[in-house]
């Protein structure tokens, strides 16, 4: 699964659970990779595919989350990830209250219709 597949699987999960996601355009998406409705909630996800390098998300990207969430119009941020943040990323994510999500990359995703 590369990173572009790694965005499609993650805005599925979101859909599993209800959710309405679109994943934005590749390039220039300004931080948002997934938008995500559900009634009047609009969540901003950012999707990290780092789980098969040691490569960890940081505090910067946690932050830039932040405000492209606030750019994008959106009520709520996730950060969705099958690797690692250091230590300082999760405690800006924590006071920010950005969710950071789990999220194993899958190289069987359903097909879409």
């Amino acid at each position: 699964m590369n990173p572009e597949e790694y965005e499609h699987h993650v805005a599925d999960v979101l859909r599993a659970e209800g959710w309405a996601a679109t994943v934005t355009r590749l390039s220039r998406d300004l931080g948002v990779d997934v938008l995500a409705t559900r009634g009047e909630r609009r969540l901003a996800v950012q999707a990290k595919m780092y789980g098969s390098s040691s490569t960890r998300v940081n505090a910067e990207q946690i932050m830039c989350l932040h405000g492209a969430a606030a750019y994008a119009d959106c009520h709520e941020s996730m950060l969705a990830t099958d690797g690692q943040l250091t230590h300082e990323a999760e405690l800006v994510a924590e006071k920010l209250g950005i969710e950071v999500r789990q999220i194993a990359a899958d190289a069987a995703r359903p097909t879409e219709q």
